[in-house]
């Protein structure tokens, strides 16, 4: 296994099974994400995104191998623009949360945006503890 392009292959992967959950949620309808009922798609799709944004890191330092021969220097810089990426991710999921009435549960868009707006900030979380760690 080439093991280079691993964590690439892990963010396509998510990025894929994240689309694919939007798609048969919307085909299986509503409620979405509700108290009383969770479409399980939509949780596809919260598995996927998952996948996607912890892959990032591992991602971004993988390519920065060729150029940056230090590996702290290199993590660094990969962990700040994941943190970036991931602030990117919050603002649209908020956007397209709050758009869509995410408390309803009955809105795809809004059962969307509300999980990337919780994952980007259990990431952003992450950021915040390396930080303050050293």
């Amino acid at each position: 296994m080439d093991e280079e392009r691993l964590p690439l292959r892990a963010a396509v992967g998510g990025a894929a099974t994240a689309f694919a959950g939007l798609v048969l949620a919307s085909a299986t309808g509503e409620p979405y994400l509700s108290a009383d009922s969770v479409n399980f798609w939509i949780v596809l799709f919260a598995a996927g995104l998952m996948a996607v944004l912890f892959a990032t890191p591992f991602a971004l330092e993988r390519r920065m191998r060729a150029s940056i021969d230090d590996g702290d220097r290199r993590w660094e810089r990969a962990l700040l623009a994941w943190g970036a990426i991931s602030i990117l991710f919050l603002l649209a999921g908020f956007l397209l949360g709050v758009s869509a009435d995410w408390a309803s549960g009955a809105s795809l868009a809004g059962a969307a945006g509300l999980l990337v707006t919780i994952e980007s900030a259990l990431v952003l979380g992450t950021m915040v503890v390396w930080l303050v760690s050293g």
